[in-house]
């Protein structure tokens, strides 16, 4: 929280900033809209996958997956008892810490029918746990952001092109990222963020990815 605090000095007054501990202000949130052009090169594919295109920020030091930024051990795709695949908490968790590392995002918890503030970009989170009867399928965790205010949700798969339709072979528009998700087999969760991305260090350049 922000405390201003004032002090007369020799007929001067100094004004004190106090910042408190994990508070972050920004002139505007910075919403995305869908063009998939910026995010479709082959050396932005093999370092972004839907995670850091949920959270609009382009760069190969986003975490990879949930958590791994911030300190948490790696999710283990094909281990069933990992609770970082079959424990929403868990992974909600580790979205948050490391949103908290990124000085560009203010991240809350939010809910479908939820509105996130002016500019501000809602993302989807869902669980698919790893199945030990279908055990070349790994487990796995998946984004969707929405577009606008209201708007249609996009994502993109690991290192493929960006869409804003269900699935490279199912071109529904997405308008029910709960839908859409357990399309893909991701079932369990499901979690809305709201997040307010700032004016600087997110994209490629240090501009906001649009």
């Amino acid at each position: 929280m922000t405390k201003i605090k004032k002090k007369m000095i020799l007929g001067t007054v100094i004004i004190v900033l106090l910042i408190g501990c994990g508070i972050y202000i920004y002139a505007q949130c910075v919403g995305p809209v869908y063009q998939s052009s910026p995010w479709d090169t082959y050396d932005v594919r093999i370092n972004n996958n839907c995670y850091s295109y949920a959270f609009n920020t382009m760069k190969s030091t986003f975490p990879h997956s949930p958590g791994y930024g911030s300190g948490f051990d790696e999710c283990f795709p094909f281990d069933a008892t990992d609770c970082c695949l079959k424990d929403e908490g868990e992974m909600v968790s580790r979205v948050l810490a490391d949103m908290k590392k990124k000085l560009t995002l203010n991240i809350s918890l939010s809910s479908a029918s939820g509105s996130c503030l002016t500019g501000g970009t809602k993302v989807y989170m869902a669980i698919k746990p790893y199945d030990p009867n279908n055990p070349s399928i790994p487990g796995d965790v998946h984004f969707y952001r929405q577009d606008g205010p209201g708007g249609e949700w996009s994502h993109n798969r690991g290192s493929s092109f960006a869409i804003n339709y269900y699935d490279y072979d199912d071109w529904r528009d997405i308008t029910d990222p709960e839908d859409a998700a357990a399309s893909l087999g991701y079932t369990v969760g499901g979690t809305y963020f709201c997040y307010c991305a700032g004016t600087t260090e997110q994209g490629a350049t240090g501009a906001p990815i649009q």
